[in-house]
């Protein structure tokens, strides 16, 4: 599932249904299993004491970082919700977006995303007590998850979320 090295950029977008905003929630990430050395992310919330947010963590093939956060409060606890996260290596932008909208887009620049290592969906492996995410689950419903390795413009976003439970392959 490399797909960071395998195309032009990347798109995590799918479904929740979570009971809690507040706290971090993992949606998606590249994890190497070992303590620090991450890959990209998409998760609920940027602390434990945000609520409602979107974070989408980038890191490159260097161990570069760089983080693009939504504003808090536009998630909705136990309602199905659609969510996305795109990169475009071309343009460098990252975007986030919610029910098909954009919420959050900022350039990042051309680099190559970590997507070599295990990919995790809704679970953060291998923390300890002590560790801000420790023990963090999505804590709620996935439904339609899927990774491309391109970023969908906002209108196949939009068109995905137009779909809504007609799912995106009628």
């Amino acid at each position: 599932l490399n797909i960071g090295a395998t195309g032009t950029g990347i798109t995590l977008e799918g479904w929740i249904n979570v009971a809690s905003v507040d706290g971090l929630h993992p949606i998606a990430e590249w994890y190497s299993g070992v303590r620090d050395i991450l890959g990209v992310q998409f998760w609920i919330n940027s602390s434990p004491y945000s609520s409602g947010g979107l974070l989408a963590v980038l890191y490159d093939t260097n161990g570069n970082r760089q983080a693009l956060t939504s504003p808090e409060g536009i998630l909705q606890p136990n309602v199905f919700q659609h969510v996305a996260m795109t990169y475009d290596r071309t343009s460098g932008m990252t975007t986030i977006y919610l029910n098909g909208a954009a919420v959050a887009q900022e350039n990042m620049g051309s680099f190559v995303p970590q997507t070599s290592y295990n990919l995790w969906i809704g679970h953060r492996p291998f923390d300890v007590p002590g560790d801000w995410t420790y023990g963090a689950t999505l804590g709620g419903l996935l439904d339609e998850f899927t990774l491309y390795n391109r970023a969908l413009s906002s209108n196949e976003i939009a068109a995905v979320y137009n779909a809504g439970a007609n799912g995106k392959c009628a």
